[in-house]
């Protein structure tokens, strides 16, 4: 998906947001109903949930893509001399 979506910026991958979301759902609630600590998946589900908020459950799963980049801050500019 990296190299044909997001490298690319076509953004459309034909699955729903709101797919990905549930499996991660799954994916988290199994990891705490084994006691295994999965903080990455944790916090992929924060990011996903508040994206599905913004963006929309039917939107293209890459699009996460875009959103992320739209709240995460600037990167430090390392130009300077």
């Amino acid at each position: 998906m990296l190299r044909e979506q997001v490298l690319t910026r076509r953004f459309g991958t034909g699955l729903a947001l709101g797919h990905v979301l549930r499996a991660l759902e799954t994916t988290v609630a199994v990891a705490q109903a084994t006691a295994v600590h999965a903080p990455l998946a944790e916090a992929c589900h924060v990011a996903w949930t508040a994206a599905q908020a913004e963006i929309g459950s039917g939107a293209d799963q890459s699009v996460l893509i875009r959103w992320l980049e739209s709240v995460s801050p600037p990167e430090p500019d390392t130009d300077q001399a």
